[in-house]
């Protein structure tokens, strides 16, 4: 509770302080999966024959040692690093720090984006280091999923998400107002529904799960080679309070 408490003191400085320099951002924070989750898929690996194996390993010498490391193993693929993960938007490339944050300068007015999570896509060349657009790969070696977040307000005049999933573009273009995710979609589960929203200028998207991390190593290093047509983005921590940090990116 501490921490979300901090966290969420955190965001309301960088929103404060962004909204004095017109400084508009999108946040997106990967997090972990609620306990409920979690759960879920411990109970589903005890029934399975993962189990039975695990369970048979403590017959073997050295037994019980073997069953803690594989029991230790199977909770920190449950509970995955939220950093490492990379995401482009707007000519910038960005990667999710240690708390799952990514954050992008932003470069649109319309209250909605969409969240590509895909290992890769296609950049359509013109000239050189120059591209005219980017497109979806969407196949059986390259999944990807599509979503749209849109910010609306209820009849109490409340902000809100509305997250929906979409269909792959039948041109496969990868529209201008989209956040890709460059990791398979199995790593990343998206809510879809209705989520609570800030009223201001930034878009505070509700937020994403990390599930998983296979191999996302290999969709982080591919993303090197977007270097050249998108910006890394740079930031620098700046003491808020005496035991409060913000994050600022530098080069908007």
């Amino acid at each position: 509770m501490k921490l979300v408490c901090q966290r969420l003191i955190v965001l309301i400085i960088m929103l404060t302080y962004h909204a004095m320099i017109a400084d508009n951002r999108i946040i997106l924070y990967l997090k972990h999966a609620p306990d409920q989750v979690l759960s879920d898929v411990e109970k589903e690996i005890k029934t399975s024959n993962l189990s039975q194996k695990i369970e048979q390993m403590e017959q073997q010498t050295p037994g019980t040692n073997s069953q803690k490391i594989m029991k230790y193993s199977l909770k920190t693929q449950l509970k995955p690093l939220l950093s490492g993960f990379a995401a482009i938007y707007g000519g910038y490339l960005d990667i999710s720090d240690h708390d799952g944050l990514l954050s992008f300068p932003l470069r649109h007015s319309t209250p909605k984006i969409y969240i590509a999570i895909t290992p890769k896509i296609n950049l359509v060349n013109v000239k050189e280091n120059t591209f005219s657009h980017r497109e979806f790969i969407a196949t059986a070696d390259c999944p990807t999923s599509l979503y749209l977040f849109e910010r609306k307000v209820d009849e109490k005049q409340n902000s809100y998400w509305d997250v929906k999933r979409q269909d792959i573009p039948a041109d496969k273009k990868v529209n201008p107002l989209t956040i890709v995710i460059l990791t398979t979609p199995g790593n990343l589960y998206v809510p879809e529904g209705h989520f609570f929203a800030t009223d201001n200028a930034q878009l505070v998207l509700s937020d994403i799960y990390v599930i998983g991390r296979a191999q996302n190593e290999d969709a982080v290093l591919q993303s090197l080679d977007l270097s050249r047509f998108f910006e890394p983005i740079t930031s620098e921590q700046k003491k808020a309070t005496d035991n409060l940090m913000q994050k600022l990116i530098t080069n908007i």
